[in-house]
């Protein structure tokens, strides 16, 4: 039954009351309220429950009211009733009971229903059973709301700590729930002692301490760490604004407490897991070095959890430093044994010197691979002393390791693993060498991977990365040493190159012809030269701190040692590709010989000589031009033109040593502008023209006809004669001549002869004079004209003329091929034999040209000084009519050429 009754209504209310009221019976109500007559309670609806429907579980359910008149259909209200029918007990005895059903009912879920992993369970129960009978010893019992609570925090807490551990989400909530109770005053004092127990806060500890176990390794990547700092956060908070909860509920717990146990909850697990790592163990093959290396893999991954997952959580939910507190035990423990084996390993190593070779140093691959461990260490420790940036801490200036570990590696060790990373980083090239079958790859500067994969390596070495030294004189000193095995690296790829470029070379080819292969060879190496001084970054700044501390004197010296070290590398590597340029030239030489002597003996099948040639050179070109860079075609553009000009050369030489006729010679002059044009068809000046005029020189006699050789024979001795002046101790011919145009005749008039030489007695001369005409028709062997003989006179007059029949033609042609007049004067022997005085020269373009009637008054008279060819002027016509010895005439000539040459040395 429900009654409507209010006790605390005031007169004023219900005064106001009186406008409000719209029924008689409402307001017979309140007439009786103000003159305060007793009055009964008004009965709103009631509920009848049978005990008998009771069931067993209880009821927790909401119940419609009934009007109190039976018949009467109208609902007053719902009501909301728990029912539960049992035996009445103390409130303690019905607590415990509840909690010990609730800590069997909780076993029985974790183990039996969903056999939960470690920190799975939820506050879920899937058993619907174990949930009804929760429930009904609720309801039997009539436990509050408090009292519900405080047995699950009871709970729990006691089946997290001691059997099986919870979602420790769960725990932050129950504990604001009974920090809000405690709030409230609705606790009773012993139910107080009961919230304070520190079981939990040990727990927290003892999981943080026991955090490397692999079943508690997802704790610290997912949530629950935040949710597990999270409950000891509400103690602190609680207890730091409640200071003597404590004393009341006897409770040793304190906000210093917590964060003490927290603290050193995490110092001893960082002892433990050391301990653990750090242990030796002789039988697994492992070296005390190697053993080191794995701890400090080992450590710096801890680190790095701790920085990136814990760190955080740690000082914004409680102010203490995972971090910082798990560095400090790292570095104290781990210097106390890295010291001892750093310093014993540091006096056992020995200089290395390692040349790479095909086979490997196997006396020094002990000592190879304790230097390249003892780098992997000084790698890690440099990672682990980087780490100290970050602590906190006062004691963070006591740090053991970030001080020493340059000190440790000095420049003995240094040196070492220098030349062990030279030494890997050229295994490495020569494999990636091998693995290259020269193939394009899709990249415009047309290289191949060999040349990818030796960047990549050289970027990669590690030391040359990772290498430094807290002085910055020390980095200076290193960085010359690296570029110089940085320059023998790439000269090493380079060589590597050029031989499987030579293994490449089809040794059974006719015809040299220059692969594609060749030119990806050439690119690589070029590539990765050029390559080499990309990144500048860190030397740049080591010497900027060092102009800062000694002054740009110092900075400019140390970069002008660097500069020097890398020219000199590049000079090296420049040499070997210009070494491959001149190879492809002196590999083409072969074959451009062959291709010049068969155009020089016109052997062509097709008859089109110069033709091929061109083919060859043109395919070739192309070929170098489209792959190679426009500076390196350049100069292999100027070795292949020097190697043209080598193999005229060589093709001009074998026939000269053959003697080979002027028809071939004349056919190599042909092919010479050809040539040029081929390679300078625009640009004539950029020609080597000083090369070209000596080949044209070379064989400008020997293409030449018997007839042309004497005329520049003849041409040489004018000049000789033309160096005489007046001075000739011969003596001297006068002589006038002319060309009658109209009778097609040379006119020649022999006048004198003049301080002619006596002979050996100083007896005068018998001399004549014969007049010989020299063109490309007359050879000087038979005279055209001769004087009578002047006896016993060294000045005698002669004044004979003479007409030689020669055709206008002729003349021209003469002249234009430098024809000449030789005059012989001769010493008459008695028994029939002349002497050679001296000979003269009259060139035909010199003579005028005139009618018969002209007289020799009107010429003027010229004064030719007497010579004879000396073995010394021979010139190389001389010498290319000695070799013409199948001609009878031009043996005649050279045998009378020859007698003057006697004469001339005895008269010398």
């Amino acid at each position: 039954m429900n009654t409507d009754y209010d006790t605390e209504e005031t007169v004023q209310k219900k005064l106001k009351r009186f406008g409000e009221e719209k029924s008689n019976k409402g307001f017979k109500n309140l007439v009786k309220d103000l003159t305060g007559v007793r009055k009964r309670r008004a009965v709103l609806g009631c509920l009848k429950l049978p005990l008998k429907d009771i069931p067993q579980s209880g009821w927790d359910n909401w119940f419609i009211l009934e009007s109190k008149n039976p018949n009467s259909k109208k609902q007053k209200g719902q009501l909301h009733l728990k029912l539960g029918i049992g035996a009445q007990k103390e409130k303690k005895v019905i607590t415990q009971e509840y909690q010990h059903a609730l800590h069997l009912m909780l076993l029985h879920e974790l183990v039996q229903e969903r056999q939960n992993k470690p920190f799975e369970w939820e506050e879920d129960f899937q058993n619907d059973l174990s949930a009804a009978i929760l429930r009904n010893l609720q309801l039997k019992c009539g436990l509050s709301k408090k009292d519900v609570d405080l047995a699950k925090w009871l709970v729990y807490t006691k089946v997290h700590c001691e059997k099986h551990p919870l979602n420790v989400n769960i725990f932050p909530k129950l504990l604001q729930t009974m920090l809000s109770y405690l709030n409230s005053q609705s606790f009773a004092d012993d139910e107080k002692v009961l919230v304070f127990d520190g079981s939990l806060i040990d727990n927290v500890a003892t999981l943080l301490r026991n955090n490397s176990l692999p079943q508690l390794y997802f704790l610290f990547s997912t949530p629950q760490l935040q949710y597990m700092l999270e409950t000891p956060k509400l103690l602190i908070s609680y207890l730091a604004g409640n200071p003597h909860i404590g004393n009341q509920c006897n409770s040793p717990l304190t906000a210093d407490i917590i964060l003490q146990k927290t603290q050193n909850a995490i110092s001893e697990r960082a002892i433990e897991f050391f301990d653990g790592i750090a242990k030796f163990n002789p039988n697994s093959g492992e070296s005390q070095l190697e053993r080191l290396v794995n701890v400090a893999q080992l450590l710096i991954a801890d680190l790095g959890k701790s920085s990136n997952l814990h760190q955080s959580d740690f000082k914004e939910l409680l102010g203490v430093g995972h971090f910082d507190i798990t560095y400090l035990v790292y570095d104290k423990k781990y210097f106390e044994i890295l010291n001892p084996i750093v310093a014993e390993v540091r006096k056992s190593l020995k200089l290395l010197n390692l040349i790479f070779e095909s086979e490997y140093d196997c006396c020094q691959a002990e000592y190879v691979s304790v230097g390249t461990t003892l780098f992997r260490l000084y790698t890690l420790l440099k990672q682990f002393a980087k780490f100290s940036t970050t602590v906190k801490t006062a004691q963070a200036s006591q740090l053991c390791i970030p001080g020493t570990v340059h000190n440790w590696f000095q420049n003995t060790i240094i040196v070492q693993w220098l030349d062990i990373a030279r030494y890997e980083a050229m295994k490495c090239i020569k494999t990636a060498v091998k693995l290259d079958n020269l193939e394009l790859l899709d990249d415009p500067d047309k290289i191949t991977s060999s040349a990818i994969d030796t960047v990549s390596i050289l970027q990669r070495v590690e030391i040359w990365n990772q290498l430094s030294c807290p002085e910055v004189e020390g980095s200076c000193s290193f960085i010359p040493k690296i570029l110089d095995d940085l320059g023998s690296c790439v000269i090493f790829y380079a060589g590597l190159m050029c031989k499987k470029c030579e293994n490449n070379v089809d040794s059974g080819e006719e015809i040299y012809h220059v692969s594609d292969k060749l030119c990806y060879t050439i690119n690589n190496i070029e590539w990765v030269a050029q390559q080499m001084r990309q990144n500048k970054e860190g030397e740049s700044s080591v010497f900027e701190k060092l102009a800062e501390k000694h002054g740009p004197c110092t900075r400019s010296q140390c970069q002008r040692t660097s500069s020097r070290v890398i020219e000199n590398a590049k000079e090296n590597i420049k040499n070997k590709t210009i070494g491959m340029l001149a190879e492809v030239g002196m590999n083409m030489r072969s074959t451009l010989e062959k291709l010049v002597g068969d155009a020089a003996e016109n052997k062509s099948e097709d008859g089109n000589y110069v033709k091929k040639l061109e083919t060859y050179l043109d395919k070739n070109l192309i070929t170098l031009k489209t792959i190679l860079s426009q500076a390196t075609f350049a100069r292999v553009f100027e070795f292949i033109w020097d190697n043209v000009l080598e193999a005229l050369s060589q093709v001009i030489a074998t026939n000269i040593e053959k003697k080979g006729p002027p028809e071939l010679f004349k056919r190599i002059t042909s092919l010479i502008p050809c040539l040029v044009d081929l390679f300078y068809p625009d640009d004539s000046e950029n020609t080597d023209l000083r090369k070209i005029q000596k080949i044209k020189n070379s064989i400008k006699f020997l293409a030449a006809t018997t007839l042309e050789l004497v005329l520049m024979y003849c041409g040489d001795r004018l000049t000789m004669q033309s160096k005489m002046g007046k001075t000739s101790h011969l003596g001297f011919l006068t002589v006038r001549a002319f060309y009658c145009e109209d009778i097609q005749a040379l006119k020649v008039e022999v006048l004198n002869a003049r301080h002619l030489k006596p002979r050996a007695n100083n007896r005068p001369l018998d001399s004549y004079v014969k007049v010989h005409l020299v063109t490309e028709k007359f050879l000087p062997t038979k005279a055209s004209g001769k004087t009578k003989t002047k006896k016993k006179s060294l000045f005698p007059t002669f004044e004979e003329t003479f007409s030689l029949p020669l055709q206008m033609g002729l003349v021209e042609m003469s002249c234009a091929n430098k024809g000449f007049i030789m005059f012989s004067i001769k010493d008459y022997g008695r028994f029939g034999t002349s002497e050679f005085i001296g000979d003269c020269l009259l060139p035909l373009d010199s003579i005028p040209i005139c009618s018969s009637e002209t007289k020799f008054e009107d010429l003027e008279q010229q004064i030719l000084p007497l010579t004879l060819p000396k073995k010394e002027d021979n010139s190389v016509a001389f010498q290319t009519l000695e070799t013409r010895s199948w001609n009878r005439s031009i043996t005649e000539f050279m045998n009378r050429e020859n007698i003057k040459i006697g004469l001339a040395a005895k008269d010398q």
